[in-house]
């Protein structure tokens, strides 16, 4: 009897270490999702914008972006995520990344992966996802660390959102990867150099000074 009940719980925990539930890596859907990703503000290229325009799926608020929709193998798009309530920088990036179409008219659209699997998310169940975009410079820049390593390194990411149920890969027949309904677009941007950022700092102390004199 103990034997059977050592043997059920690792079976148990098995199963619970290779829950993953399924979603497809597409921003584009006809009819359901509808959320492309631009380059940086060429008047501002520090700027970070989210949010879908009124032109976008789920409709948005955001106002036009000013950067053109991303074309080509020269940007990397990977989706992060995590169980329900998991905190936005403590998603974790999920297994594949995708490139850009190159077509003009599909500007802004990934070249979509049918299934990607979430870790520690079964399937059947939500989870928390962003979707993050970055310039991988000829391949050199592999993922979000690397990104995060070089303030220089142009990146952005979505707003996150609560997924639908994820296809279920173990069910019979397996269930349909779900669609990307929820994401938003974005611009990417870059960070400030520290020279930029202590000049704001010294000019928004000179301020302060200058209105205590008044």
């Amino acid at each position: 009897m103990k034997k059977v009940l050592i043997t059920l719980i690792t079976v148990v925990s098995v199963a619970g270490a290779f829950a993953q539930g399924t979603m497809q890596l597409n921003n584009y859907i006809t009819g359901s999702v509808q959320a492309p990703v631009y380059d940086v503000n060429p008047a501002n290229p520090l700027e970070i914008k989210q949010g879908n325009t009124s032109a976008g799926l789920p409709t948005g608020t955001q106002t036009a972006y000013a950067g053109a929709g991303l074309l080509g193998a020269g940007f990397t798009a990977q989706l992060f995520a995590g169980p329900l309530g998991t905190a936005d920088d403590a998603l974790q990036p999920v297994a594949g990344t995708t490139t850009f179409r190159t077509s003009t008219a599909a500007a802004g659209r990934v070249n979509a992966l049918s299934s990607v699997s979430i870790p520690g998310v079964a399937g059947g169940t939500s989870a928390r996802v962003q979707l993050r975009v970055w310039e991988n410079r000829a391949g050199t820049i592999t993922s979000w660390a690397d990104v995060l390593a070089d303030d220089s390194v142009k990146r952005g990411y979505s707003l996150a959102w609560n997924s639908l149920a994820l296809g279920d890969p173990f069910a019979s027949p397996p269930g349909t990867p779900a669609t990307m309904f929820g994401v938003t677009s974005f611009q990417l941007f870059v960070v400030p150099e520290p020279s930029i950022i202590a000049l704001g700092a010294l000019g928004l102390g000179a301020l302060i000074l200058f209105r205590r004199r008044k």
